[in-house]
């Protein structure tokens, strides 16, 4: 068994979108242009980037809710890209994921043990007597007790309701865990508890985590391997902790610029990197680096040529003509 559990090769996603845009003819929106993506058995990699990105659209692709336009996807070396119905039914069993919005992606007219329990009913994985004590094995492990088990989700909180989710993605013991913004709509305080509940329960599960989000300092908390997006395409990728203490895109930079900090200096305040302007559209992308129209030390090189994604130190990948250098 090769230890890549997870291949993307050029992936891309392209949408219909005939009319005009800015007085100028489209046909296609760029969602993906180009993904390339090795995931290691037992790693934990975060995908981060703005809204718009293509983060959440790189997920439904690899779960295949959504069918990519070119590419190839492998699952321990197995193309599954474009296998029958039934073979990505029992592939499914393996790729789960956790929705953004633990409220709308619950079905408010089922009660928590029926939501946990309904991927065992649909997956035929153990007999109907032992359902119950299956779910509120997991529901244990994710910080519910068994009060819960009859209640609807209109009765928990949000960080409840978002341990329900983790739950039902947990309780086919799946192989890999896609967690799609899981955080974001919590307060502080319980985006931290739901964040050391995944780093314990990979551990626990021994799980390939799949963690996307916009806030680079979560990544950085619960990953291992980060992957910086930008319309549609990787930019940079390399450890977490390097990938952060030196960055060596431009964009990358900026994010972590953008992250919060409790302090007062007025010196730090001055340092911090700011970006004007909006996202280019995906439907017309900049010719040359994508970064090119936002980025404060472009040049006459980026507007034309394209980078590539390219291996610029150890296990460490980057997609642009002038690498920050440290000073």
């Amino acid at each position: 068994m090769t230890n890549e559990m997870l291949e993307l090769k050029d992936i891309k996603k392209y949408y219909d979108a005939p009319g005009f845009f800015l007085g100028k003819k489209t046909n296609k929106l760029r969602a993906l242009d180009g993904i390339n993506l090795s995931i290691s058995v037992g790693q934990k990699i975060g995908i981060v980037g703005e809204s718009g990105c293509g983060k959440s659209t790189l997920s439904k692709v690899i779960m295949r809710l959504i069918e990519p336009t070119s590419g190839m996807i492998k699952l321990f070396g197995e193309d599954i890209t474009s296998v029958t119905p039934q073979v990505l039914n029992k592939i499914r069993k393996n790729i789960q994921i956790i929705f953004q919005d633990p409220f709308s992606s619950l079905n408010p007219r089922m009660r928590i043990g029926e939501i946990i329990s309904e991927p065992l009913y649909i997956h035929e994985r153990v007999f109907p007597d032992q359902i119950k004590s299956q779910v509120l094995e997991i529901m244990t492990a994710v910080g519910l007790t068994e009060e819960f088990f009859d209640r609807y989700p209109h009765q928990l909180s949000g960080g409840q309701r978002q341990r329900v989710g983790i739950a039902r993605a947990l309780i086919l013991k799946p192989k890999i865990i896609i967690a799609d913004e899981p955080v974001s709509a919590l307060d502080v305080s319980i985006q931290a508890q739901l964040l050391n509940l995944l780093n314990k329960l990979h551990e626990d599960y021994n799980l390939t985590l799949i963690f996307i989000s916009h806030d680079i300092s979560v990544v950085q908390h619960t990953c291992d391997k980060i992957a910086v997006m930008y319309l549609g395409q990787i930019i940079e990728m390399g450890d977490a902790n390097s990938l952060i203490q030196n960055p060596k895109h431009p964009y990358t930079e900026a994010l972590i610029s953008a992250v919060p900090q409790i302090n007062f200096s007025e010196e730090l305040n001055k340092d911090k990197i700011v970006l004007h302007g909006d996202v280019p559209t995906a439907f017309s992308p900049p010719s040359g680096c994508r970064f090119h129209t936002r980025c404060i030390y472009v040049k006459e090189r980026c507007k034309k040529d394209v980078p590539v994604l390219a291996e610029i130190n150890r296990a460490h990948y980057l997609a642009c003509h002038y690498p920050l250098t440290v000073i």
